[in-house]
């Protein structure tokens, strides 16, 4: 079985005597994960985008009953997502938060443009890259009905001229 397994640092390190030690182990063969916490194992997960995601929350979510205080820092679950800096588990936990606590709203969050609207957008850029936005913007729209591209960006939560920003 070939590994890796998270390095800590020095204040990891003085943090982890105050709180379980959290080891990741990844099994890069079988394209697996698993957490361990102390001498605890929690069974192997499919190296997934989709089970990181989750097993990070759940992870995150813990804290002391007693003190109140997390159980991990997210210095500590920053080697879950392949990250050295906490910024990356910050920016998973805002997209948690953005979908109000519900993981699989979380785990099933979508692009805000609709897929053809992208693969038109890229069509109509590689095909005349140095062309001015208005030109693009113009192929684009004669590609794609208007009224369609506003239906379709407004479902997904977006405006047209987005897809140029």
């Amino acid at each position: 079985m070939t590994g890796r397994a998270l390095k800590i640092s020095q204040f990891q390190s003085q943090v982890a005597e105050e709180q379980p030690r959290l080891e990741i182990e990844f099994n890069e063969t079988a394209k697996q994960f698993r957490v361990k916490v102390e001498n605890i194992y929690y069974g192997w997960f499919a190296d997934t985008p989709s089970n990181i995601k989750a097993v990070l929350v759940f992870l995150r979510e813990m804290y002391d009953s007693e003190t109140g205080k997390w159980m991990f820092t997210e210095e500590e679950l920053a080697g879950l997502v392949g990250s050295a800096n906490r910024q990356a588990v910050d920016g998973h936990m805002k997209g948690y938060r953005d979908a109000h606590g519900d993981i699989l709203k979380f785990l099933q969050r979508q692009r805000k443009v609709d897929d053809e609207v992208v693969q038109l957008v890229w069509k109509v850029f590689c095909s005349d890259p140095y062309a001015s936005l208005s030109s693009m913007t113009e192929q684009a729209n004669a590609t794609l009905s208007w009224g369609e591209a506003v239906d379709r960006s407004e479902r997904a939560g977006s405006s047209v001229t987005d897809f140029w920003v």
